[in-house]
């Protein structure tokens, strides 16, 4: 598989943090971030970006991006002010670009193999700590001077981000409801009320005010995720259904 992946770097010690999605979808960048503060122990005052689509709507003039509301809500959990890059001016940001190439050569290649996305990443975090430890710069240890940084970082919050969009959906008759082209079940006490649906970039969550009534792996379009037992009350008053039942 080819696949995308998110890389940040504190410019005072030049420690990296590197992470693999399925996509660039908001989902993804917004987790990104939120990985990043949690590896690096805490919160920048100012960090650059890019100027992707999925967090600048618009470039205006001064300098000024019409932000997504998805990650503006992520600068104020954070008291985050989020620096955008002159389009095309890769320079701006040389340190994270740099990064970049070192995980090309460093992480990726030769081509990683991993049982999964998970199995993967864990892999490319300890290795992100081990180049900490064994690079240098202008003769110390990036690690110590990781050290030196986090102290210089803003607290992280007593809860993380939630990295997700929010939608509200409505559980059709057969308990399924649809969200980017994908399918998932419902608990069958839902049929034909509203939830709210949390799409994170790993998995889909279901619930009912604050109470989370379900949770399905994230799947691709085209794709789709039953579990059983949202279907058992069904099919026990249905029982010759059984053997006919998608699920």
């Amino acid at each position: 598989m080819t696949l995308p992946f998110f890389a940040a770097r504190l410019m005072a010690s030049s420690a990296v943090f590197v992470k693999v999605y399925f996509d660039e979808k908001l989902e993804a960048l917004l987790d990104g971030v939120v990985s990043a503060f949690g590896f690096f122990g805490g919160v920048p005052r100012k960090c650059m970006f890019d100027n992707p689509s999925t967090a600048v709507r618009a470039i205006l003039g001064n300098g000024q991006r019409l932000q997504t509301p998805e990650f503006k809500a992520l600068q104020a959990h954070y008291g985050l002010e989020a620096v955008f890059c002159n389009p095309g001016a890769g320079n701006e940001k040389g340190g994270v670009e740099s990064a970049v190439q070192w995980a090309l050569r460093n992480l990726f290649s030769p081509v990683p193999r991993a049982g999964s996305l998970s199995e993967l990443n864990a892999t490319v975090e300890c290795r992100c700590v081990e180049d900490a430890q064994r690079r240098q710069r202008q003769g110390t240890a990036v690690a110590e001077l990781w050290e030196r940084e986090r102290g210089q970082l803003g607290t992280l919050p007593a809860r993380p981000f939630p990295a997700c969009r929010h939608r509200f959906v409505r559980v059709d008759k057969t308990l399924l409801v649809t969200y980017d082209r994908a399918v998932y079940s419902a608990p069958s006490a839902y049929a034909g009320k509203s939830l709210l649906l949390r799409a994170f970039w790993d998995r889909v969550e279901l619930a009912d005010g604050e109470r989370t009534v379900a949770v399905h792996g994230r799947q691709r379009p085209g794709g789709y995720s039953l579990q059983l037992e949202h279907y058992l009350p069904v099919l026990a008053h249905k029982p010759r259904a059984v053997g006919h039942a998608a699920v």
